[in-house]
């Protein structure tokens, strides 16, 4: 195999196996018509994504994930062990009115709202009733 201290590819270029950069790398359009990355991009550093990053089959990260902003999923978000709010809750300036948890026996498997296991080892849906005028929170067995 040959051995290049410097390539420049001002063209298409297409690589049948392995690219691999042991120093920094700038990929610009990836995934538009002229760079696509078929099967898979390994990074063993860092890599800093400037617009936006899709991935249309899966993604793994082994050690941390960190949105600077949000992080969106039309559908779940899974937690191993806890799902975890740093938001520090301020209570209103207004005063309290008595409320409770309101247990549904009824499951709603679409229900949205923030599922725990309990003690049981069944999933129970938490979520925030306001059908009698007065917020209280709801949980039912999913």
């Amino acid at each position: 195999m040959a051995t290049f201290d410097n390539i420049s590819v001002t063209g298409d270029a297409a690589i049948n196996r392995h690219l691999q950069v042991l120093g920094g790398t700038t990929l610009q359009d990836v995934n538009s018509q002229n760079q696509t990355i078929q099967q898979s991009l390994n990074v063993n550093g860092s890599q800093t994504i400037a617009g936006h990053l899709q991935v249309n089959g899966s993604a793994t990260v082994l050690q941390h994930l960190g949105a600077g902003q949000s992080l969106s999923a039309n559908e779940n978000v899974v937690a191993g062990s806890k799902l975890i709010s740093l938001g520090v809750p301020a209570v209103p300036p207004v005063s309290a009115a008595p409320s409770g948890v309101t247990f549904y026996n009824a499951t709603n498997s679409g229900q949205p709202g923030l599922v725990l296991k309990g003690t049981d080892g069944n999933n129970y849906v938490l979520f925030i009733d306001v059908s009698s005028g007065t917020p209280t929170l709801g949980i039912h067995r999913i």
